[in-house]
């Protein structure tokens, strides 16, 4: 295995470990809202400015 590619290789599937949580957060609200498989949860926001609206912030 060539050097140059095992480093990115290792650091994608870490990455990809780290952020498996929030995927499967969103695989389940996107099942809920267009397959109508389980229910929509209402405090689900699927965009960083919506966050920031609750917290009333800025974005800049």
């Amino acid at each position: 295995m060539d050097v140059s590619s095992a480093i990115p290789t290792f650091v994608n599937m870490f990455v990809i470990l780290i952020l498996s949580k929030e995927y499967l957060k969103l695989l389940k609200d996107y099942k809920a809202r267009h397959f109508n498989i389980g229910q929509v949860a209402p405090d689900f926001d699927l965009f960083f400015e919506d966050k920031l609206k609750k917290k009333k912030g800025k974005l800049a």
